[in-house]
């Protein structure tokens, strides 16, 4: 069964190694919400506000975040592959160390965003703004 959090108020909630896979998010307040190591993959986030959240070491294969605000979210360590992050606020967002690979940027703002060491390959970035963006 798919859990659904949609439109709910969940400011600094805790999902912290919770199986939260396949959910749906959609226009959640999610505002310092924790998703510490948890299982979020193929859940849908559209429009959820997630203003720094952390997703440190989180599974978020396939999850799609399209049009969130995720500004200053920590996703170090994350497995975000195949994620979709179209037209998402990712200002000063960290992606330090995260499996990065095939993800869709598009059209996103990465304003700052932090990507030292992050696998990339293959994610798609035609119209993101990465002005000050780290990738070193």
């Amino acid at each position: 069964q798919k859990v659904d959090f949609s439109g709910a108020m969940l400011t600094h909630a805790s999902f912290a190694n919770v199986d939260a896979s396949k959910a749906y998010f959609d226009g959640a307040m999610l505002e310092e919400a924790s998703f510490l190591r948890a299982n979020i993959a193929g859940s849908i986030f559209d429009s959820a506000r997630m203003a720094k959240a952390t997703l440190i070491a989180a599974n978020a294969t396939g999850t799609v975040f399209r049009g969130s605000n995720l500004i200053e979210a920590d996703l170090t360590r994350a497995t975000l592959s195949h994620a979709e992050f179209l037209s998402a606020d990712l200002t000063k967002a960290n992606f330090a160390w995260s499996d990065s690979r095939g993800i869709d940027f598009r059209h996103a703002l990465l304003l700052e965003a932090n990507f030292q060491d992050a696998d990339l390959r293959g994610s798609k970035f035609a119209e993101a703004d990465l002005t000050g963006a780290n990738f070193k």
